[in-house]
């Protein structure tokens, strides 16, 4: 059996990592018609993953990639999510 990585990132590194690998590989492979859509990223592989379903863009991921380290956004740039309190 082999090895299984086992490397985790601090969150801002693992965003630093998830920007190039958008930069570098991952946008030039998007459509126009991707935009809005969540994106998820294996940082370790750089393995990736499109849907309008938050859902099914990671559940498909973790499928092939069950040991990743997973970076959630949209394609467009805009929050995947937020955190607060309404007042």
């Amino acid at each position: 059996m082999g090895t299984v990585l086992k490397t985790r990132l601090s969150a801002a590194d693992a965003g630093v990592r998830a920007r190039e690998l958008y930069r570098t590989q991952i946008k030039q492979a998007l459509t126009e018609q991707d935009a809005r859509q969540f994106l998820e990223i294996d940082i370790l592989s750089g393995d990736f993953e499109v849907d309008a379903d938050e859902d099914a863009v990671h559940d498909r991921l973790v499928a092939r990639r069950p040991n990743g380290h997973f970076v959630l956004m949209r394609v467009d740039g805009s929050p995947a999510g937020t955190f607060g309190f309404a007042y």
